[in-house]
């Protein structure tokens, strides 16, 4: 993830403290899909996650789809650590249906101090 996209990403997720917790426990619970298409909103994400039977409220507890320097990024908080591994098995490669390209996964781990580092892999 570029520069810019890692800024934009720290803002964005450094301050969830009840994932910070949950991804030093356990493992993290965020992940970032990246490399989409411009023509994205929150709803095709939605119908996506849906389609592959992901489920907001059961699954995850929040969609934010953020664009830094017109690049879109959708960080997505779910619900336990099996279910991010899952996600993250199931959108690693997948075909964009709404554009070419495949989608891209980063595992996101938050840090409990805002002021450390947040670790993508």
């Amino acid at each position: 993830v570029a520069g810019e996209a890692r800024s934009c990403l720290r803002r964005c997720v450094a301050s969830r403290s009840a994932s910070a917790e949950e991804s030093l426990k356990t493992g993290p619970t965020t992940m970032l899909l990246h490399g989409m298409s411009l023509h994205y909103t929150a709803p095709l994400v939605m119908e996506e996650l849906r389609d592959a039977g992901f489920e907001q409220g059961r699954d995850y507890s929040g969609l934010h789809l953020v664009r830094c320097d017109g690049v879109p990024l959708c960080i997505l908080d779910f619900l336990g650590v099996g279910i991010a591994r899952s996600f993250h098995a199931a959108f690693m490669g997948r075909p964009m249906r709404y554009a070419l390209g495949v989608f891209s996964v980063v595992r996101v781990r938050v840090p409990a101090d805002p002021s450390a580092k947040v670790v993508l892999s």
